[in-house]
């Protein structure tokens, strides 16, 4: 008898390993993005004018809530090396109405 003989798996795991790739393939091509109608109210504007960073630029956000209050933190000016011309920040106390 050879050496290498053929290890025979059972049918349920023959049909899983076949069927899991394909049901990967259809949840990444199925697969839609999470979309939501909210309007956008602008927090922060880039006043700095120095010349090592990229202006008009608010980069790297967090947010922070806890029950109406929401308080935001970001990088303003981003510097093209690291870091940023300074941090930005944006609380609201009314759940971001204002």
């Amino acid at each position: 008898m050879s050496a290498l003989r053929s290890v025979r798996r059972p049918r349920a795991a023959r049909l899983a390993a076949r069927a899991a790739p394909i049901a990967l393939g259809l949840v990444l091509v199925a697969g839609t993005t999470a979309s939501a109608a909210v309007s956008l109210t602008r927090v922060s504007v880039d006043v700095y004018t120095d010349t090592q960073a990229q202006h008009r630029t608010e980069v790297e956000p967090d947010t922070f809530a806890f029950g109406a209050t929401i308080v935001s933190a970001f990088q303003v000016g981003r510097v093209f090396g690291g870091g940023a011309s300074n941090i930005g920040w944006a609380t609201s106390r009314n759940g971001g109405a204002t």
